[in-house]
């Protein structure tokens, strides 16, 4: 990488000298050609005005020269960052995933969240009840495991239709699972 930028430094170096050198030969030429030009001239006076304007002729072309030279080389360089712009408009939704690995895809986790935000909530009531009525050890757990198993369904399938992240769904749920045991039945 280091032979590059010296390869290419070299050659930049090498144009800048080939250049400058044809510039000093043009320079001496026209100089040499003012030069006898100017011994054709016999009065005084008009060699004065005559190198006057050969040297405002000079420092002009030389002017032109710099100004091209400043131009291409600032055009070539990027310019000072500015402040960075206001932001656009939020774009449309992009398409659902989709997931080679799994026929659930990232749902599968919706059912056991579920069971155990529910755990949480009541932990009185064996997890094992909770996904089975006939393992329940009292008519008490049956009872209330069956209330929660019917609510259990009725979140599961719409945490399956939400769009909501699953944190986010669980999130808003919470408040709804704790009140099943409150009121003793599932409120909507």
């Amino acid at each position: 990488m280091d032979k590059s930028k010296n390869k290419i430094a070299f050659k930049n170096k090498k144009k800048n000298m080939l250049s400058s050198f044809t510039w000093t030969l043009i320079l001496i030429i026209v100089f040499i050609i003012s030069l006898l030009v100017s011994f054709t001239i016999e009065d005084n006076t008009l060699k004065i005005c005559y190198w006057l304007v050969v040297f405002l002729l000079a420092l002009t072309i030389f002017n032109i020269i710099l100004s091209v030279q400043y131009y291409i080389d600032l055009r070539n360089q990027e310019g000072i960052r500015g402040p960075r712009g206001a932001p656009g408009r939020k774009g449309p939704p992009g398409p659902q995933g989709v997931c080679g690995v799994s026929d659930k895809c990232g749902l599968d986790n919706c059912q056991d969240r579920i069971l155990d935000e529910i755990q949480n909530a009541y932990p009185e009531i064996n997890p094992e009840c909770l996904r089975d009525v006939k393992m329940c050890s009292s008519s008490d757990q049956k009872e209330k495991a069956s209330v929660l198993q019917k609510e259990i369904e009725t979140l599961v399938n719409k945490c399956k239709t939400s769009k909501d992240p699953l944190n986010a769904f669980l999130d808003k749920i919470r408040p709804h699972i704790e009140s099943l045991g409150e009121n003793g039945h599932t409120t909507d």
